[in-house]
C-alpha cells in the first residue's frame, strides 16, 4: 500500500522573528512578546491548537523562520 502525502504551506508575516523562541513557539498561553506593548493580539493557543490537531491526526508540521520575511509553516498529512 502505497502512502501519499497531503501538504498545506502557509507563510505569516513576521511572526516569529528569533530562532530562540522556535522551541516554544506551540507551548499554550506562550507569545514572543510579552506585556501590554505588543504588537499582535491573541492568548498564545492558537498554534498549540494546531499542534494537538496535527498530533492527533498523525500529521507532520514543519516551521521555517526568516527573519523580515515571516514565519512558514508546513502541514503534511498521511493519505492512504
Amino acid at each position: 500500500m502505497e502512502i501519499k502525502k497531503l501538504s498545506f504551506q502557509f507563510l505569516i508575516p513576521v511572526l516569529v522573528s528569533l530562532k530562540e523562541f522556535l522551541p516554544k513557539l506551540f507551548h499554550p498561553f506562550t507569545q514572543e512578546e510579552q506585556g501590554y506593548s505588543r504588537s499582535f493580539e491573541g492568548n498564545g493557543l492558537g498554534l498549540a491548537f494546531v499542534k494537538g490537531f496535527c498530533e492527533i491526526s498523525k500529521a507532520e508540521i514543519e516551521v521555517v523562520s526568516t527573519k523580515g520575511r515571516g514565519t512558514t509553516f508546513t502541514i503534511k498529512f498521511n493519505q492512504v
